[in-house]
């Protein structure tokens, strides 16, 4: 989304939470993070935070509902369930950084081949996080930003 979009939904939130008082450098930091995302996916998330919470939202709650990327640990959670929900016969239903990471670990049959669990499960979140850092990079590149220039430098228009 573009910045202007970004102040769109803050704007809605903050008509929805009037008693919220929204400080310059906060609306900046908020739009500088909210520019990653897709503008429609973004208007989806505020209005359902708007019809369903009491107060306003933190970054953290409305990056949470916009990024569909789990954790590391959540990942593994995930791989560790199809392992026992499809084995080796059948392709697992995993998020698409999921996939890539399972892809780049050697691949859906070396994983259910796996031996040692506490070794691969710290091979396997030591990979994620690496790859999640990238991708996350690579939204902010998206922007022609630094992660820390985005929350220091984008005036309030």
């Amino acid at each position: 989304m573009t910045r202007s979009q970004a102040l769109t939904l803050l704007s809605e939130l903050a008509a929805a939470f009037p008693r919220q008082s929204l400080q310059p450098n906060t609306v900046a930091l908020f739009a500088a993070h909210l520019v990653q995302f897709e503008f429609p996916r973004g208007l989806d998330v505020v209005r359902s935070f708007i019809v369903s919470q009491k107060f306003f939202p933190s970054l953290s709650e409305l990056i949470g509902e916009l990024d569909p990327s789990p954790n590391a640990i959540d990942a593994w959670s995930l791989v560790m369930i199809q392992l026992r929900r499809v084995g080796h016969t059948a392709s697992p239903i995993l998020p698409p950084l999921v996939q890539k990471v399972v892809g780049d670990f050697g691949g859906w049959g070396r994983l259910c081949k796996m031996d040692n669990t506490v070794s691969e499960r710290s091979r396997f979140i030591e990979l994620y996080d690496r790859k999640f850092r990238a991708q996350l990079g690579e939204q902010y590149a998206l922007t022609g930003k630094t992660l820390p220039q985005l929350a220091l430098t984008d005036g309030v228009s």
